[in-house]
């Protein structure tokens, strides 16, 4: 709502991205709907392949097999990655958005 309320103040979309100021808080703001993005896209569907792989071990009784444990590996590291990305994009976003005014 900020972003929107400062950049009708500067007129055009151009102005806005033309400042220092503006292009900081639109760099953040891109940068922090990636990361929500990110989460909503990658997330669930990874943690229900782990729901079912979690469900499959649970019905088998025992240890998983070697090729459930390599799935859920294979699974935990997409999250792994999924949140570092979402975690490096936010701390842009913040810093982005908190520095904006003086750069």
């Amino acid at each position: 709502m900020l972003w929107w309320s400062d950049w009708q103040q500067v007129g055009s979309l151009g102005d806005w991205v033309g400042s220092s100021f503006g292009l900081w808080l639109t760099l953040g703001g891109v940068a922090a709907t990636a990361a929500f993005v990110a989460g909503v896209v990658g997330i669930p569907p990874n943690l229900k392949k782990l729901g079912q792989v979690a469900k499959e071990i649970e019905a088998s009784g025992g240890p998983p097999t070697p090729e459930q444990a390599a799935r859920m590996q294979t699974i935990q590291g997409r999250m792994r990655v999924l949140g570092r990305v979402d975690l490096a994009l936010l701390t842009f976003s913040v810093f982005a958005m908190a520095t904006a005014r003086y750069w």
